[in-house]
């Protein structure tokens, strides 16, 4: 991850790239409609088995019934800490709430809302660097984002990465100086837009505190003071923050027991996040025309990182340090979707960097590079669409022995009923039963440590899937077998088995 930029260059923003008329806006509406729409004619049905998804439908459902948002059955596992907070920050849930209200649990609903914040986040991006890069530029960026097959397939899933780097590029936008006199309301105004913004954004997602200290680095270095955006934006958050956690006993105090940065930690997630850096070209074309892909952008990122560095930064580039060591002190690495806000930022920059070269070359050469570039980048889009996969996800809701699962536990067991599964949050959602997972590390898990944690939970039942996640043969099944004489096997289907546990007289 970059270290972060000199306070010196983070001065006016640059005048390279023109204000476009409004046919250009318009263009870059109807693209980012365009990219809505053949996202929308392409979801597909289900859900795959990673069950965050599964805790914010669960949060949601609690606002709609005006019950506590996290009280959603899920029993945390301190020696498992990584997996999941108790709850996650509400607002999400509170995003979902209307369209579970509304549509009930249509996944079909939630993932048409994750699109609109989508085309969102483009419109942003467009409207950040609308100043930067020249009109054609601009929808090439749009379009290499909006086109990406790793966006195309987070349109499927039912979390808060697609809204958290739309609410980043808002509060950036609402950073970034004007290019015009604005009147002098506008100063109060716009901390207090911000202000509100990064409350969202916090809400959203805890790592969205990173922005703060951004913000007040970008307005010391352009200032070389305290200004007021840099003072009332901050207090504001906190402000609301704190009434929050007051008011409705809401925070983002079940993060702390997972936050535990050690050493081997860092550099597996500094190691982690390069490799994912790498994961927007898709490999469809094969893994080589991948590799060349990224040398090739990120030779022009770097070119424009040293040819925008003349000229000073932008708000992004005093958000993004923070957040890059948050993400490498968080535990659990989070693949590319973690990565998100970084994405339009480094494509920025390997277009800067393109049209730097290309443009000295003169108009004929600029435009036969560009096009070149292009279908470079088409080449492999083209390939990964020709081969998805357009129906449904088979996994955790699209799977019949889950769902057969899900219904007999819910008709012979009682509602107290403590469980252990690997997928504990989707468990606690769909068979309504409190749930809890298991110790993930075979390395430093033992049977009877597992069965100790079992007794002290006071779990009745263990679901086995079979086939399904690997960690249940090598962990999970080891500590059933080791006390055979308390477990009893209750229901199988093709894919699971229930297990009924009878420790909880012993002493």
């Amino acid at each position: 991850m970059a270290s972060a930029p000199s306070a010196r260059n983070f001065i006016e923003p640059s005048s390279s790239g023109r204000l476009a008329p409004l046919a250009h806006h318009g263009a870059a509406v109807g693209l980012i409609l365009l990219i809505a729409l053949f996202y929308g004619l392409t979801i597909r049905q289900g859900h795959e088995w990673g069950d965050d998804f599964a805790m914010y439908i669960h949060q949601a459902d609690n606002i709609v019934a005006n019950r506590s948002s996290d009280g959603t059955g899920f029993v945390f596992n301190p020696h498992e800490a990584g997996y999941s907070p108790a709850a996650y920050p509400p607002m999400f849930p509170a995003l979902l709430a209307p369209v579970i209200k509304l549509y009930g649990h249509n996944l079909t609903a939630m993932k048409l809302e994750q699109i609109a914040f989508f085309a969102l986040a483009l419109g942003l991006i467009y409207v950040y660097y609308r100043r930067e890069l020249p009109w054609p530029y601009l929808l090439a960026l749009i379009a290499i984002l909006g086109f990406n097959p790793s966006f195309w397939e987070a349109k499927d899933r039912i979390g808060s990465d697609i809204p958290f780097l739309m609410l980043v590029f808002l509060s950036a936008a609402l950073v970034y100086p004007p290019s015009r006199r604005l009147p002098a309301w506008w100063g109060w105004g716009q901390s207090v837009a911000l202000g509100l913004t990064l409350y969202v954004c916090c809400s959203m997602r805890s790592l969205g505190l990173t922005l703060l200290p951004g913000l007040v680095l970008y307005e010391l270095a352009r200032h070389r003071k305290l200004t007021r955006l840099a003072i009332v934006a901050p207090a504001l958050c906190l402000l609301i923050m704190f009434l929050q956690r007051k008011l409705l006993a809401t925070s983002l105090t079940s993060y702390t027991s997972m936050f535990l940065p050690t050493v081997h930690m860092v550099l597996s997630n500094a190691i982690g996040y390069s490799r994912d850096v790498a994961e927007i070209w898709p490999r469809s074309a094969g893994k080589a025309y991948a590799h060349l892909l990224f040398v090739i952008t990120l030779l022009a990122a770097a070119y424009g990182v040293s040819r925008r560095a003349r000229r000073g930064w932008t708000p992004m580039e005093a958000f993004l340090p923070f957040y890059a060591i948050a993400l490498l002190l968080w535990p659990g690495h989070g693949g590319i979707r973690y990565l998100y806000p970084f994405v339009p930022v480094y494509l920025f920059y390997a277009l800067l960097g393109f049209r730097e070269v290309a443009a000295s070359r003169g108009p004929r050469v600029e435009r036969a590079a560009a096009a070149v570039f292009l279908l470079l980048i088409a080449f492999p889009y083209a390939a990964q669409y020709r081969q998805a996969n357009y129906g449904t996800i088979p996994e955790s809701v699209g799977l019949p022995s889950f769902v057969d699962l899900c219904r007999y536990i819910d008709r012979n067991t009682g509602p107290a009923d403590i469980f252990v599964f690997r997928r504990p949050r989707a468990l606690s959602l769909f068979a309504g039963r409190p749930t809890s997972i298991y110790t993930l590390d075979a390395a430093a898990s033992q049977p009877e440590n597992e069965w100790a944690y079992f007794r002290q939970i006071e779990a009745k039942y263990a679901v086995v899937a079979t086939g399904q996640f690997p960690e249940d043969a090598e962990i999970l099944m080891p500590a059933l077998e080791s006390n055979s004489a308390s477990v009893d096997l209750v229901y199988r289907n093709s894919d699971f088995a229930l297990y009924r546990l009878r420790y909880s007289s012993q002493p």
